[in-house]
């Protein structure tokens, strides 16, 4: 159920920043639907990947180039989804924090409640 929900919020945070950015175009709701599927399946493939490749340039930047490779996976995205477009990586940049930004925000305010476990001593 939280991934859904989780799916919910980032799909209406992605078509909310492309109604607010000027630099960024989402055609409709099924394009930001897929555009969160691909963005998530690549943080979880793509991402580590690069990670480790890069773990020596990430040590020497003290992890600015991180920056380098969240804007790389938004590009990435952007090209196999039609009907988002980016234009330019600043606009790739500013996308991913405030898309970060939002979905950490939201998750933040609505988190599932923890169940409380009693200990038998």
């Amino acid at each position: 159920m939280h991934f859904i929900f989780k799916f919910i919020v980032s799909t209406l945070v992605v078509f909310a920043l492309s109604k607010l950015m000027s630099g960024v175009q989402i055609n409709d709701w099924q394009s930001a639907a897929i555009f969160t599927l691909v963005f998530g399946f690549m943080n979880i493939t793509v991402k580590p990947i690069l990670h480790l490749l890069t773990l020596p340039i990430t040590c020497l930047t003290l992890g600015l180039f991180l920056v380098i490779i969240n804007i790389l996976v938004v590009k990435i995205a952007d090209h196999f989804v039609d009907g988002v477009y980016i234009d330019g990586w600043m606009n790739a940049f500013i996308f991913s924090i405030a898309m970060s930004i939002a979905t950490s925000a939201i998750e933040f305010l609505i988190k599932p409640k923890k169940e409380e476990t009693t200990q038998i001593m």
